[in-house]
C-alpha cells in the first residue's frame, strides 16, 4: 500500500522534473545562449553612439559663438 503509493509519488516527481526541464529551464538556457548575447553586443553599441553623440553635442556647444 504505502510503497505502491510511494512509487507513484516518485514517478510523478520524475515527470514533473522532465517537463520543468522541457518547458522551462531548456527554453531560458536558450535565451541566455543567443539573445542575451545579442542583447549586450546591441547595448555596447548603443552606448558607443551614445557617447559619439555627447562629443558632437560638445562640439557644437563650443564651436557657438556667444553675441554679446
Amino acid at each position: 500500500m504505502f510503497g505502491s503509493a510511494e512509487r507513484h509519488i516518485g514517478t510523478a516527481e520524475r515527470k514533473f522534473a522532465r517537463e520543468v526541464q522541457a518547458n522551462c529551464i531548456a527554453p531560458m538556457k536558450q535565451f541566455l545562449a543567443d539573445d542575451m548575447k545579442t542583447a549586450f553586443k546591441e547595448k555596447s553599441h548603443l552606448d558607443t553612439l551614445r557617447l559619439d553623440l555627447d562629443v558632437a553635442k560638445s562640439k557644437v556647444n563650443k564651436a557657438k559663438t556667444p553675441d554679446d
